[in-house]
This record gives structure tokens, C-alpha cells and sequence, in this order.
């Protein structure tokens, strides 16, 4: 049973997404109860969290609703990048959001997600609240409907000065080491001059 739904270090997300894989691998009709047995959730209470992240899927367009209680798998759409994936899960969801949650829905790294949540807020679109000891959340007080060009490009211009800082380190090395090569031809030149 656990081949079915993958390693369980895994979240609970990607081992629905295994077991739905596995079970509909060419867009095959899966039952609820099917999965249900597949990920070992025994009762309705259990089963709760198989709706909730089916709700997720379908959101993403990762699955399909054929009737009451059996999906489709659909394979992922893997013309979105990251970021797009990350801008439409926000979107759909409109209420607050976890870092870990945004992760999980685009399939990013949490890093990567809370990265991009803190590039949103720099830009006006979220904002963030503190609960305590419980992860903030990040609600959305601005949809402009389209990815804005400055959260597109957050990365690419980091990348530039993150280069640039790059290639200064390198010269400056480069030119530490040419200093302290003249420097020991110099003490070279005046031990041979002390000789005389």
C-alpha cells in the first residue's frame, strides 16, 4: 500500500498526487474510497484531508471532478513556471496563506515560496500578519489580475547584482594577487640587493 502513495517523508499533498499517479496514470476514473484505502485513511474524519487537498487539485487543474465521489488525474500543466504557479495559487485562494501552503500548492520549496510572498509584499499586492507562535499568513489587499513586471523580474535583477558583486569579487581578488606578487618580487629583489 505505501508504494502507492509514495515515501510518506513526502507531504501529504504528494502522496496524493502518487497514489492518483498511480491509479490514473492515463486519465483513468479513480474513486474517493479507492485513494482513501490506497492512503490509509480509515474514517470520514480521516478522509477529510483527501477532500482538502482534491479541492487543492482541482484549483490547480491537476484534477478533474468526473461525478460525486471519482476524479480524474490530469499530469500537471508544465507550461507555468514556478512563479506562475505560485501567482495563481494566491489568486484561487484569496484568504490568508502559509508560506508552507503556497509551497505546497505550486510544488516549490517553502524558501522559494516565502521568497516570492515577501516580493509580492515589496510590491503592494500582499500583506503580512503575525499569529503568535502559529506561521504568519499572507492575505492579498491588491489584485492587479496579472503577475506585475517588478514580482516577474524579483529574481532576474537579484541575479544581475548578485553577478555583478560577483565578477567585482573576482577582480579585486585578481588584483590582491598581482599586488602580492609584485610585493614578493620586491622583498626578492631587495634581499639580492642586500647581497651586493
Amino acid at each position: 500500500m505505501s508504494d502507492l502513495r509514495g515515501p510518506r517523508s513526502q507531504s501529504f499533498a504528494n502522496q496524493v498526487r502518487t497514489a492518483l499517479q498511480t491509479r490514473s496514470p492515463n486519465g483513468e476514473e479513480v474513486a474517493y474510497s479507492v485513494l482513501a484505502i490506497d492512503l490509509d485513511l480509515p474514517t470520514d474524519h480521516h478522509k477529510q484531508k483527501l477532500y482538502n487537498a482534491m479541492r487543492d487539485f482541482f484549483k490547480r487543474g491537476e484534477a478533474i471532478r468526473v461525478k460525486p465521489g471519482v476524479v480524474r488525474y490530469v499530469k500537471k500543466d508544465a507550461g507555468y513556471s514556478k512563479k506562475e504557479k505560485m501567482w495563481r495559487a494566491i489568486r484561487c485562494i484569496k484568504p490568508p496563506i502559509t508560506t508552507e501552503e503556497l509551497a505546497e500548492m505550486a510544488d516549490v520549496s517553502e524558501a522559494y515560496a516565502l521568497e516570492f510572498l515577501i516580493v509580492c509584499t515589496t510590491h503592494g499586492i500582499l500583506k503580512r500578519y503575525d499569529r503568535g507562535k502559529k506561521p504568519h499568513v499572507w492575505r492579498m489587499i491588491n489584485d492587479p489580475v496579472e503577475m506585475p513586471e517588478g514580482v516577474k523580474d524579483a529574481n532576474a535583477s537579484k541575479l544581475r547584482r548578485m553577478r555583478a558583486k560577483q565578477r567585482e569579487a573576482e577582480s579585486a581578488f585578481t588584483a590582491a594577487e598581482l599586488a602580492i606578487q609584485k610585493g614578493r618580487e620586491a622583498v626578492a629583489d631587495l634581499t639580492a640587493i642586500a647581497h651586493e
